[in-house]
């Protein structure tokens, strides 16, 4: 009788481990899927952010090319005006 008992309670308390053990690992299952959903979720907007990376490095490389580009010109205008002024001082010299 009392072995009898005594194998009820090891069998109620495997039973309790093993429904135990169910549900952990339902909600383990569950938590996997969210998981993995988010995880697509996260690679689409990698890929996106990475596209949006490559277009404005491209950007700021064609800006910088015009800002070289702009420097160069205010550079050149500036000696073209010295060049005249100097030609200008020197008229006046000449004709004064």
């Amino acid at each position: 009788r009392e072995e009898s008992k005594r194998l009820e309670a090891v069998l109620a308390s495997a039973e309790a481990k093993i429904e135990s053990v169910e549900l952990t690992s339902a909600s383990n299952r569950e938590r996997l899927m969210r998981l993995s959903e988010e995880e697509e979720v996260l690679q689409v907007e990698m890929v996106e952010l990475q596209g949006t990376e490559k277009d404005l490095t491209k950007k700021i490389a064609e800006e910088e090319d015009r800002t070289r580009q702009i420097e160069e010109q205010k550079l050149a205008a500036e000696r073209s005006y010295q060049h005249a002024r100097g030609d200008l001082e020197a008229c006046r010299e000449r004709c004064g």
